[in-house]
């Protein structure tokens, strides 16, 4: 007999089985026994089971059709937009005598594919703020006594780096409100005793693209904070 035929010769006796009664653990169950859907269902998939065991064509026959679950909906995620600019600081030397310079370098860096319109970086046009973590444990931030002017709108090519040198021990800075205590303004300059510091920053552009047409074609201006990506420890040691 050809699967075909059997196929056929099963598929009748399942419907009838079901129509007239289902045979389940050895015992027949009339259909005006069943008076529920959920028997029926149960008496139902006993039966096929017992049919599958059989005729494991059937098996494959029924596969086939058999409706396949639809994928977990996938909402996917939005990339984020790649980093065109990279803002650190460094510092030649990271132990001090008391009293002598405390010099940071800070540096703005275009790491993207395209030319970008920033802010210049200035201490004294709030472009660039510092914050140190004195021996205390507080936090300050650092800047300039006197604020001067508008920053200038500056190009800056792609993997081309900008920098500036800041001393930060000098009469002209000030150490102003401790962000552990808001209400605490330290007077300044600033004393650095002997200890252990910790220092970082922060970089502000607020560069605008002229209406020019004239401007550079191309042009992409860069408007934002960067903290700088690293922190270092600098101390102040006793003299010999």
């Amino acid at each position: 007999m050809s699967y075909k035929k059997i196929i056929t010769i099963t598929l009748v006796i399942v419907l009838l089985c079901a129509s007239l009664s289902v045979v389940v653990g050895g015992r027949n169950i009339e259909t005006k026994e069943i008076n529920t859907l959920a028997a029926l269902k149960n008496s139902f998939s006993s039966f096929l089971d017992k049919i599958i065991n059989q005729f494991p064509i059937f098996d494959a026959f029924l596969q086939r059709f058999r409706r396949a679950e639809p994928p977990e909906s996938h909402i996917p995620e939005t990339p984020e937009e790649p980093e065109i600019l990279k803002f650190e600081i460094s510092m030649g030397e990271t132990r001090f005598l008391p009293g002598q310079d405390i010099v940071v370098t800070a540096a703005l860096t275009n790491i993207g594919k395209v030319l970008l319109l920033v802010s210049e970086m200035c201490w004294q046009l709030e472009t660039l703020d510092f914050f140190i973590r004195t021996k205390d444990g507080l936090i300050h931030i650092v800047g300039p006594f006197i604020i001067d002017g508008i920053p200038r709108n500056i190009e800056i090519l792609p993997e081309q780096t900008l920098t500036c040198d800041l001393t930060i021990n000098s009469d002209d800075v000030e150490f102003g409100i401790v962000l552990d205590a808001p209400s605490q303004v330290d007077a300044a300059p600033y004393k650095f005793d002997i200890g252990e510091y910790v220092i970082w920053g922060k970089y502000i552009s607020e560069a605008e693209l002229d209406p020019d047409p004239s401007q550079v074609a191309g042009l992409q201006a860069w408007t934002g904070e960067l903290e700088s990506s690293n922190k270092i420890h600098f101390t102040i040691m006793e003299e010999h």
